[in-house]
């Protein structure tokens, strides 16, 4: 539906490699008229030499297990949304395909704070924060922000291994 993700994330790669649209738009998973969920842009960054710092409330372990289920219980206002929008099945196996205790990766399970922004660039980190896209009224195209799920942030920062990409 949106490049939201693609273009967040072609600002930052952009700094360290030249990149056009349609290769982050490879990365992502991006499909026309879909949502796009983060798991292929997280394994991505992992195999080409970034570290990351993830803060959101989601629980991927669960996620991978069951989608539906895992968006019913902690979800419901936006399951539907979800389930219509997006496919997730596959979301659950790129979820899956990812090493979330890989030491590239530190999982906040909660929301960021601004100590948690400050940190993460003082440390030369680069930022990206999203919220779903539940809080969209699919039939008025009105936003109706009571309805918007907390943030997740995912901070990356180039390794230095010398390894090039993919």
């Amino acid at each position: 539906m949106t490049d939201c993700l693609a273009i967040a994330l072609s600002t930052i790669i952009g700094i360290y490699h030249p990149i056009d649209l349609a290769k982050v738009r490879e990365i992502v998973g991006w499909k026309i008229g879909r949502w796009t969920w983060p798991f292929k842009m997280i394994k991505w960054l992992i195999d080409n030499g970034y570290d990351l710092e993830i803060y959101d409330e989601f629980k991927p372990l669960e996620f991978q297990e069951d989608a539906e289920k895992y968006l019913k219980k902690y979800h419901p206002e936006s399951f539907y949304d979800q389930k219509s929008n997006s496919d997730l099945a596959e979301a659950m196996k790129d979820c899956k395909e990812i090493d979330w205790l890989s030491p590239r990766i530190s999982y906040h399970q909660r929301q960021p704070r601004k100590k948690d922004f400050e940190y993460l660039l003082f440390r030369g980190f680069h930022l990206i924060t999203m919220t779903s896209n539940s809080h969209y009224k699919h039939v008025t195209k009105k936003p109706d922000f009571t309805k918007v799920s907390s943030p997740f942030l995912i901070a990356m920062r180039r390794h230095h291994d010398g390894k090039d990409y993919k």
